[in-house]
């Protein structure tokens, strides 16, 4: 399965990871629910701490003046991302949701891309501490990725203020 995404954006300086839980489903009717599964885990941001089974971080989704909504996740919207003493750890903003089918390949993809809300982009565009999250569906293989790019403190052992192992939960609890 491949793993580059338009919507990931190309490396320029600092730490960057791919932390990927992948699946194979019986039949290709399966792995096409499974999917649509997927699909709609990762537009519940308020669920992904408890599809990753974890206690230790939580997920807040936001409209844009960060008042706390309940429903999937929409371009422009915030994500909060705080410790399991409920303090704000991060805020990112979506900036992009995009769903792709390749019916030729048997294969289609949905993204989530963010960035942090301070970030302003430089003269190429270019932002620190992107992340796209892609769940994937080829054939009957599935892949949930985060992929995270640019981290401008240049940190590889906690991404977002979440540790890797933290994501490798979420990506799986998005498969499952």
């Amino acid at each position: 399965m491949s793993s580059q995404h338009y919507l990931i954006p190309t490396h320029k300086g600092g730490a960057e990871t791919d932390i990927s839980f992948r699946t194979t489903a019986t039949d290709t009717e399966d792995a096409e629910d499974w999917f649509i599964d997927a699909k709609d885990r990762l537009l519940d941001v308020n669920n992904w701490a408890t599809f990753a089974h974890q206690q230790r971080f939580s997920f807040q989704l936001t409209e844009s003046h960060l008042q706390p909504v309940s429903r999937t996740v929409r371009r422009a919207d915030h994500l909060l991302i705080k410790t399991e003493d409920n303090t704000l750890h991060d805020a990112y903003v979506i900036d992009a949701l995009e769903y792709d089918d390749y019916p030729d390949e048997q294969k289609e993809t949905f993204a989530i891309r963010m960035h942090p809300t301070e970030s302003v982009p430089d003269a190429e565009g270019y932002i620190s501490d992107t992340a796209t999250i892609v769940v994937e569906r080829n054939g009957i293989h599935l892949a949930a990725t985060y992929h995270a790019r640019n981290s401008a403190t240049g940190h590889t052992d906690l991404w977002h203020g979440i540790p890797a192992s933290g994501w490798a939960a979420v990506m799986q609890g998005l498969l499952k």
